[in-house]
């Protein structure tokens, strides 16, 4: 079961997630970069798209809204959300070998 569904071709809802440390806060992303990770299930393929945060960064909400073609074709993905620190580099959320799980699902 996936953790999102976006039907082939539209561009709503936009993938939303919340990021938390690991005793359920919020990550402050205050002065980060934040970006998508989508991996092709059937492929590996691994696509980054830009993200951001959700009105006050402290609160750890992040949001891709999709532009044409990024659900162009159907299919399924792992994704995660890459935030990059300006003195530490990246790190993934979640940061398990797979991620959440991305349905483009066909017309």
């Amino acid at each position: 079961m996936a953790n999102a569904y976006v039907r082939q071709g539209d561009l709503l809802p936009a993938l939303t997630g919340v990021l938390q440390n690991i005793d359920a806060s919020a990550v402050d992303l205050t002065g980060t970069v934040v970006e998508l990770q989508l991996r092709e299930m059937a492929t590996g393929i691994v696509t980054t798209l830009p993200a951001s945060t959700i009105d006050d960064p402290t609160l750890g909400q992040v949001m891709h809204a999709w532009a044409s073609p990024e659900t162009d074709i159907s299919g399924a993905f792992f994704y995660r959300w890459l935030v990059t620190w300006p003195s530490s580099g990246p790190e993934s959320f979640p940061n398990d070998s797979r991620g959440l799980v991305l349905s483009i699902t066909s017309s």
